[in-house]
């Protein structure tokens, strides 16, 4: 399980997949989030557990806007 934070503001937690290995990769869909503010703001992810020798390998963090 992750925490997701953008901006102090916008926070959902996400499960993250288990690979094969470390060059093995997979897309998560973690959720929407309502970001209210404009400009630069800090986007966090924090693990909550470590399952195995390790948490997460990150590849990719992808933003996109939501109809609605």
């Amino acid at each position: 399980m992750m925490d997701i934070n953008i901006g102090g503001e916008a926070k959902l937690t996400g499960k993250v997949a288990a690979t094969e290995d470390w060059n093995d990769y997979t897309t998560v869909k973690a959720g929407a989030l309502r970001i209210s503010k404009a400009g630069k703001l800090t986007l966090i992810i924090k693990p909550l557990s470590k399952p195995g020798q390790g948490v997460m390998n990150l590849r990719q963090v992808k933003l996109v806007p939501h109809d609605g």
